[in-house]
C-alpha cells in the first residue's frame, strides 16, 4: 500500500508492507521492510505545494513490490518498487522508487527515487490555462479483470477545457522498444456541441468497461459519467502494445459480423464494417495459431487508415435514476461492477448515494466521428433505454453538512465480486447486492439450462442488498478524516480493508468479521443498525416488468409434453401391413382409435402451439410498430422544439 504524506512542506511516498500475492509469510518477513519512506525530488514537491495532489496509484501491472526487472538500472543491491503515478490538476508524474539492501525489516527504511518523468508534459504545456485534469487512470490490465495486458506505465487522462467546454481523453501508451520515451494520442474529443454548459452535463469521471460477454469490446469501451448520473460511452479506446488473447479477438469479430448482417444501407451495418476495419488495422489478419496477439495503434497514415479516425461519443447508454423532485445529488465517481454477460457499473454520488446500473453488449460497438448526422441519430435511437439502474442504495450520512469538495471514491473488492466499498472522508461503507446477477440471468434467459438457477427459482428470488459501516472516522476524533483505502486479497492477511487517515496512520479492518457482525445485528437487533439502506423501487419494477409476459418456452411446455407422450404411445403399436380385402371390424376399430388418439394427443396440441406462436409473433410486431411510432413522435417533437428555439433566439 502506498501513501503520500506532507511533512514540513516536503512530500514523501510511504510503501507499507502488506502481505503480497505469491509470497509466503516467511518470505515477506525475510525480504520486505515494514515501511519504506521515499522523499520526492524538490521539483515535484515545489509543484505539489502550489498544485495540490489529487491521487497516487500504481501504474504497473504488478500491484506490489517485486524483484527488480533490470538490476543494472539501480545496482544489484537495490530492489525496485512498481511504477507509481502521482497527479494534480495540472501535472502528471511517473515515479520509479527503490530501496537499498540489506535493511532492517522491523524499522523504517529510506527509499530513493531512481527516476521520475512527466509523460504527459508535452500535451499539458500545449493546452490553455483553462484546462484542468479531471481524472487519470491506469491502462486496463488483466489482473484488474480486463481483457488486455498493457505496457507498464500506460495511462489514460481525461482533461477539461473550461473556456470552450471541451473534454479530451488522452492516452500515454508507455515506453516500449519502438518508442522508448512513449507516445501520446488523443482518440476522443467531446465538444460543447454535445454537452451543454450546465451543471448536470459536466463530466466528472470515467472508467473502462468490464463484461464476461465480449470482454475485449467491453475493455475497449470508456464510460464517461456526467454529474447528473447519465453515462455516455466511447469506443474503440485501445493502447498500443496491448496484449490480447486471440480468442477474444475472434469472438469480437464474429459478434461485429453478426450485428452487421442487416440491410446494406443501414447505419448499424456501416458502423460494424468500420469497427471490423479497425480490428484489421490495429491487430492484423487472423492467420496465426498463437494464443495472444499484440495491438499496434501508433501507425498514423492517411484518412483511409482507421487508426487515425477520431472516436465518437455515443449515448447516453445509461440514464440517471434521480427523480425530478429529488434534491440535487451530484454523481462524481464511477467504477466497473461485475454483472456477468452484461456491462455493470457502480456510480457514487456526493451525498452518500450509490447507483448500480447495467447496459447490454450492444452498447459496446465502436463508433467513429466520421459518421453523418443521420446515422448518428439512427444509432443513438437504438441506445435509448438500453441501460437501466437496477438498484439504488441510500446510506444515512448522519449529522453534519457535506463538505463542498468531499473525498469520495469507490473501492472494488478483489475477493467478493458482488461487493464494493463506498469510501468518504467520514468512513467506509461496504455494500453487497445481487441485483446485477438477477438482472443478468433474466436477460440471458438460458441461465436454467446453463446450470446457474432454474427459471422458477429466478422468479422467487428478490433483489437483496446490504450495507454496513466498516469504518466510521467521524465517531472518534472529528479532526481526523479518511484519505484513502485499499482491500487486500492475500490469503494470509485475509479479507482486510486498509484505510489511511489524515494523520498518516493506517487502520486495518477485517471485512469478513464486520460482515458477519452486521448480519447478526440485522437478524437480532435490526433497529440498532448504524447504516440504513433503502432498495429502490426501480430494481423490483425492472424485474417485475420482465415477468409480466410469460416466456414462450413456458407457455409451450405443456403442449410439448403432451405431444411427446402421444408420440411415445404411438411407438408401442407394432404389427405388419394388412391388405384392404383382409380388413376386419376389429382391425378397422383399432385404426380409428389410433387415428383419434393421434389427432387428440399430437395434431391438436401442435395446432395450438402454432396459434400461440403466431399470436406471439403478431404481438411482437405490434410492439415493434408501436415503438417505431413513438420514436417518430419523439423526433417530431425534437424538431418542433428546435424550430421554436431558433425562432426565440432570433427575437
Amino acid at each position: 500500500m502506498y501513501t503520500l504524506n506532507n511533512i514540513r512542506d516536503e512530500f514523501f511516498v510511504e510503501a507499507h508492507n502488506l502481505p503480497l500475492e505469491g509470497y509466503t509469510q516467511d518470505e515477506i518477513e525475510r525480504e520486505f521492510p515494514a515501511v519504506i519512506r521515499t522523499k520526492l525530488p524538490p521539483t515535484v514537491s515545489a509543484i505539489l505545494k502550489v498544485d495540490a495532489p489529487v491521487e497516487l496509484f500504481c501504474a504497473d501491472s504488478n500491484e506490489m513490490s517485486h524483484p527488480p526487472r533490470d538490476k543494472d538500472a539501480c545496482g544489484p543491491q537495490q530492489w525496485l518498487l512498481p511504477l507509481l503515478c502521482l497527479y494534480s490538476r495540472h501535472s502528471v508524474f511517473l515515479l520509479q522508487l527503490a530501496f537499498q539492501c540489506p535493511f532492517d525489516k522491523n524499522n523504517l527504511v529510506t527509499g530513493k527515487v531512481v527516476s521520475f518523468e512527466e509523460p504527459l508534459e508535452s500535451r499539458l504545456v500545449s493546452e490553455s490555462t483553462s484546462t484542468t485534469i479531471v481524472r487519470v487512470r491506469p491502462a486496463p490490465h488483466q489482473q484488474m479483470g480486463y481483457a488486455t495486458m498493457c505496457p507498464p506505465g500506460s495511462l489514460a487522462m481525461l482533461m477539461h477545457d473550461t473556456y470552450v467546454n471541451e473534454y479530451s481523453l488522452v492516452l500515454y501508451h508507455g515506453p516500449h522498444q519502438s518508442r522508448p520515451d512513449g507516445w501520446i494520442s488523443c482518440p476522443l474529443n467531446i465538444g460543447f456541441e454535445q454537452l451543454e454548459d450546465d451543471e448536470e452535463n459536466v463530466i466528472t469521471d470515467f472508467c473502462f468497461g468490464q463484461s464476461n460477454g465480449h470482454p475485449l469490446l467491453a475493455t475497449m469501451t470508456v464510460h464517461l459519467l456526467k454529474a447528473s448520473g447519465d453515462v455516455i460511452a466511447a469506443s474503440p479506446i485501445l493502447f498500443d502494445g496491448a496484449v490480447v488473447p486471440r480468442s477474444f479477438v475472434r469472438e469480437s469479430k464474429e459478434f461485429l459480423e453478426y450485428m452487421g448482417e442487416s440491410d446494406s444501407d443501414s447505419a448499424k451495418r456501416r458502423q460494424c464494417l468500420a469497427a471490423l476495419q479497425f480490428f484489421r488495422d490495429a491487430i492484423g489478419p487472423d492467420n496465426s495459431d498463437t494464443p495472444y496477439v499484440t495491438a499496434r495503434t501508433s501507425t498514423v497514415g492517411s484518412t483511409e487508415n482507421s487508426l487515425s479516425w477520431p472516436v465518437s461519443a455515443q449515448g447516453p447508454v445509461l440514464l440517471s435514476s434521480m427523480e425530478p423532485a429529488e434534491e440535487w445529488n451530484r454523481a462524481i465517481v464511477i467504477e466497473p461492477f461485475f454483472a456477468r454477460d452484461l456491462v455493470g457499473m457502480a456510480i457514487g454520488r456526493e451525498r452518500t448515494g450509490l447507483d448500480f446500473g447495467v447496459t447490454p453488449t450492444s452498447s459496446l460497438l465502436p463508433r467513429f466521428d466520421y459518421m453523418d448526422g443521420t446515422d448518428q441519430e439512427e444509432i443513438n435511437s437504438m441506445l435509448v433505454n438500453l441501460g437501466v439502474v437496477v438498484e439504488r442504495v441510500l446510506v444515512d450520512a448522519g449529522e453534519g453538512e457535506v463538505p463542498d469538495s468531499p473525498f469520495i471514491t469507490l473501492v472494488r473488492d478483489p475477493v467478493v465480486d458482488n461487493m464494493i466499498h463506498y469510501a468518504s472522508s467520514q468512513g467506509v461503507v461496504s455494500i453487497t447486492t445481487n441485483a446485477m446477477r438477477l438482472y443478468s440471468n433474466k436477460i440471458r434467459g438460458e441461465a436454467g439450462a446453463a446450470g446457474f438457477m432454474s427459471p422458477s427459482t429466478q422468479r422467487n428470488e428478490e433483489v437483496k442488498s446490504m450495507a454496513w459501516s466498516s469504518l466510521d472516522v467521524s465517531a472518534g476524533d472529528h479532526r481526523l478524516a479518511l484519505t484513502g483505502a485499499v482491500v487486500s486479497s492475500d490469503a494470509l492477511l485475509g479479507h482486510t480493508l486498509v484505510a489511511v487517515l489524515s494523520n498518516g496512520i493506517p487502520a486495518a479492518i477485517n471485512l469478513t468479521e464486520s460482515r458477519y457482525l452486521h448480519e447478526s445485528e440485522s437478524m437480532f437487533q435490526a433497529n440498532e443498525e448504524e447504516v440504513e439502506t433503502k432498495s429502490s423501487r426501480v430494481a423490483n419494477e425492472a424485474l417485475n416488468a420482465m415477468e409480466s409476459t410469460s416466456p414462450l418456452h413456458e407457455v409451450l411446455a405443456p403442449y410439448i409434453n403432451k405431444v411427446s407422450q402421444g408420440l411415445t404411445g404411438m411407438g408401442k403399436i407394432v404389427g405388419g401391413s394388412t391388405a384392404p380385402q383382409d380388413i376386419t371390424p376389429s382391425t378397422l376399430g383399432t385404426v380409428i382409435s389410433v387415428k383419434e388418439r393421434c389427432e387428440k394427443e399430437i395434431v391438436l396440441p401442435l395446432q395450438e402451439m402454432d396459434k400461440i406462436a403466431a399470436f406471439r409473433l403478431k404481438e411482437l410486431k405490434e410492439m415493434y410498430k408501436s415503438q417505431l411510432q413513438q420514436m417518430a413522435a419523439l423526433k417530431d417533437t425534437i424538431d418542433l422544439l428546435n424550430e421554436r428555439m431558433k425562432t426565440t433566439q432570433q427575437y
